[in-house]
């Protein structure tokens, strides 16, 4: 998917009635949700400055322009702040091809895909054997995936998972830290046994799988007490950020910190060992949506 072709296009009618290309769209084409004052505005305009068939080559074969950023539907996963930036950089960059951006969740894909929402899709997340990817290949729309996947057809861009928590591994051990242990989300997403197979190439360390909330994390920091770790090892920004939360209502321990991180006030927070990802979330958001719209 690519800019439109020369001559006047949607864009410039966009930008002299003071809409969005898509609401242009919509009301030439007659779908969606256009109220009939704008339709009528669009048309009169149209009725003045174009012939049918520029009208026809506007509509680019029934494009929507829009994109839509596809997030895990995991309770309250948009509250993460990795999701929050990877979208900052998926709008910035669509705007330049001046594509609107849709946010939905995996559960509602086959209706967005059956009413012709948008043109492609950014899949924010990647789990094992993931029913998204497998419906978006088999609608034949262009996708993106964020994250990591097995098979080789999809297009996938991420951050350097392995190598990234390889070097926090190898800096914890130039610490001289005795026992340690790495605190991780489920093991479903392909991210976190990158992450694990990273710190291990580096040092031995007990691993707590699956910490999804507050009492995970104390569940985790009760059985590393018990076991005198002297490090405790974050997986990713959220995880780390319940950590601080946690430990500051905990009495008598008090570990290293040690995180992966994409936040850049994690630093701040303490005596924290961390190692920042590359691509950090927005940068892979542009990056993603870069591979979606470029011209082919």
């Amino acid at each position: 998917m690519g800019q439109r072709s020369s001559g006047k296009k949607l864009s410039d009618i966009a930008q002299e009635l003071g809409v969005s290309i898509s609401t242009v769209s919509r009301a030439i084409s007659g779908t969606g949700r256009t109220s009939e004052k704008t339709r009528s505005k669009v048309r009169r305009f149209i009725g003045e400055d174009f012939s049918p068939n520029k009208i026809a080559s506007a509509l680019a074969k029934g494009k929507t322009f829009n994109i839509c950023a596809l997030f895990p539907d995991d309770s309250g996963s948009f509250e993460y702040p990795f999701f929050q930036k990877c979208l900052m950089g998926i709008i910035q960059e669509a705007s330049l091809f001046q594509y609107d951006v849709i946010v939905s969740d995996s559960r509602h894909l086959s209706n967005l895909l059956s009413s012709n929402k948008a043109d492609g899709y950014i899949v924010t997340r990647a789990v094992d054997d993931d029913p998204a990817i497998m419906i978006l290949k088999e609608s034949g729309v262009p996708f993106v995936l964020i994250g990591s996947s097995a098979d080789p057809s999809v297009v996938q861009v991420d951050a350097d998972n392995e190598g990234s928590a390889y070097k926090l591994g190898m800096m914890i051990k130039e610490k001289g830290c005795h026992s340690s242990m790495l605190l991780l989300g489920p093991m479903n997403y392909m991210v976190n046994r990158s992450r694990k197979a990273g710190v291990q190439r580096a040092l031995d360390c007990v691993t707590a799988e699956g910490i999804e909330s507050l009492d995970d994390v104390q569940s985790a920091l009760n059985k590393a007490k018990g076991m005198g770790c002297d490090m405790i090892i974050c997986g990713d920004d959220n995880i780390c950020l319940q950590l601080f939360s946690v430990l500051r209502k905990t009495e008598g321990y008090m570990p290293e910190v040690a995180t992966l991180y994409d936040n850049e006030i994690l630093p701040v927070l303490g005596h924290v060992v961390s190692c920042r990802l590359s691509p950090d979330a927005r940068q892979l958001g542009v990056i993603a949506a870069k591979h979606l719209l470029a011209e082919e």
